[in-house]
């Protein structure tokens, strides 16, 4: 998880609303985090050489083909990532295999300049 300071956080999405996330660290309990703190997920490996196509300014799903849905989060869970999108209704994906990151705003490092 890359927060909206910059900030990494690594540890497994237990889920998320359009207001909170829930994560949690290894050995940690469970911790909620504001949505609005919170700038991208990372659902699966994802290579610093590639955080380019992370460069929106408009929050979606970025699938793990390399397509960018635009859209507003509808929920997470551990294995689920759903988003609605004006263009494609609510469309749900697998976290990992399919959805490989979730952008809420541009990272700290990618603003533009």
């Amino acid at each position: 998880m890359i927060l909206a300071d910059g900030t990494t956080i690594a540890a497994k999405i237990i889920s998320a609303s359009d207001s909170e996330i829930v994560y949690a660290r290894s050995d940690a309990k469970a911790q909620t985090l504001p949505l609005s703190r919170v700038a991208v997920v990372l659902f699966a490996a994802f290579p610093r050489s590639s955080r380019k196509v992370l460069d929106r300014d408009t929050p979606g799903l970025l699938l793990r083909n390399g397509d960018y849905i635009e859209g507003s989060i509808k929920s997470v869970d551990r294995t689920q990532v759903t988003i609605s999108s004006v263009v494609f209704g609510n469309k749900s994906f697998i976290a990992g295999p399919q959805a490989v990151a979730l952008v809420l705003r541009r990272p700290p490092d990618q603003k533009k300049k």
